[in-house]
């Protein structure tokens, strides 16, 4: 590996380090299921049971919906008996996930009947779901009790992937990837698919067959997207709309989204400048680099913003000799009032596919709090 490809390559990992923090898969939540078989194992479900010392006596304290639709809400009432020889309060109600509804009866009265009430919203879900509902009780003795319900959802319209990703594509290379789009509908179709204007992507049909799914064979078709290698520098986005002969779902749409990126990579994307004094003085920092290891000069350094900020910008080359690296810092004044300032900063490069980057500069200057009242000035009152 050549010098500048190592310089290259550590600062890149520097730069996309926090990128790729977000990025990163995030711990699995095993009563949440997201692809296709849900990710949670199939068999029986096992629940917690009930304390020993629980007041209130369950009829179950599980509930299997079995096959569900997508397209529906599903309710059950877990009803129990308050067994004890005391008033008990439910506190909370909390489910597991957001698509999860709770209601219950908050005060039970020594051998009254209550009821939770749970109801399930399978909206954009596909495959086996297990979903619990935590309940709070004012008795010290059981303060927490734990419901279970289980579905396995039956996605009336399966489109995967949900969303054509390109991630990031060099500048001049392009590229392509596959969806596809099934249905249980009886004589399910895909009429027609469409991009909308615009855009640099361009769709067509692959073609067609079946898949199986939770024990049903499914007509399913398939579609190709392409990048325009000769597309801008930046962020793109598109959207497709197919239409199909469900009746419930004539129309669908699956977005696209693609960063076609140069030689010259700027992390972070903007000067963001956050302050809460006023006249003092601030400095905010980016990173040029490229990520191949291909030599670049800058040229010039422009600052757009509100004569106010006094902003200039200063150039400072990690290594002269490889001329791969380069620290873009900015540093001004912030204003004496609280506000909002936005400019840009324009960097000319030797790069012929990136001869200028608009960087943009978003300022922010708050009030500081419990900030001390002005004196006035001599001869004021």
């Amino acid at each position: 590996m050549t010098t500048n490809l190592k310089i290259a390559s550590v600062l890149l990992m520097t730069l996309l380090a926090g990128s790729a923090a977000s990025l990163r898969a995030q711990p699995a939540d095993p009563a949440h299921d997201h692809g296709a078989s849900g990710g949670v194992p199939a068999g029986p479900v096992q629940p917690i049971p009930l304390p020993p010392k629980s007041p209130f006596q369950f009829d179950t304290i599980i509930h299997d919906w079995g096959k569900i639709g997508d397209d529906k809400a599903v309710t059950f009432d877990f009803t129990f008996k308050n067994t004890s020889a005391k008033t008990v309060k439910i506190l909370d109600v909390k489910a597991s996930c957001g698509c999860t509804g709770v209601t219950a009866d908050r005060t039970i009265e020594p051998g009254a009947n209550g009821k939770i009430s749970v109801t399930f919203n399978p909206a954009g879900r596909n495959g086996r779901e297990i979903k619990t509902v935590n309940v709070t009780l004012d008795d010290p003795d059981c303060p927490l009790i734990q419901l279970t319900t289980v579905a396995e959802v039956l996605k009336r319209i399966i489109i995967e992937p949900g969303s054509v990703g390109f991630g990031e594509l060099p500048y001049g290379r392009g590229g392509a990837q596959e969806f596809t789009i099934a249905g249980r509908a009886e004589g399910f179709a895909v009429t027609g698919a469409q991009l909308g204007p615009g855009t640099p992507f361009k769709l067509e049909p692959v073609g067609q067959d079946t898949v199986e799914s939770s024990g049903q064979k499914l007509p399913r078709f398939r579609y190709r997207v392409t990048m325009d290698p000769s597309a801008a520098i930046g962020m793109h986005s598109g959207a497709i709309t197919a239409s199909t002969t469900d009746p419930s779902m004539p129309s669908i749409n699956v977005s696209i989204f693609a960063v076609v990126v140069g030689n010259v990579r700027v992390s972070p994307d903007r000067f963001p400048i956050r302050m809460t004094g006023q006249t003092e003085p601030f400095v905010s920092e980016v990173m040029l680099a490229s990520p191949t290891g291909k030599p670049f000069d800058v040229l010039g350094v422009t600052v757009e913003a509100n004569d106010i900020l006094r902003a200039v910008a200063d150039l400072i080359p990690v290594d002269p000799k490889a001329k791969v690296a380069y620290r873009l810092r900015v540093s001004g004044t912030t204003p004496p009032t609280a506000g909002e300032v936005r400019g840009v900063v324009k960097v000319r490069t030797s790069d012929p596919d990136q001869a200028e980057i608009t960087i943009p500069l978003t300022a922010l200057f708050m009030a500081p709090q419990n900030a001390p009242a002005v004196k006035p000035l001599p001869g004021q009152k």
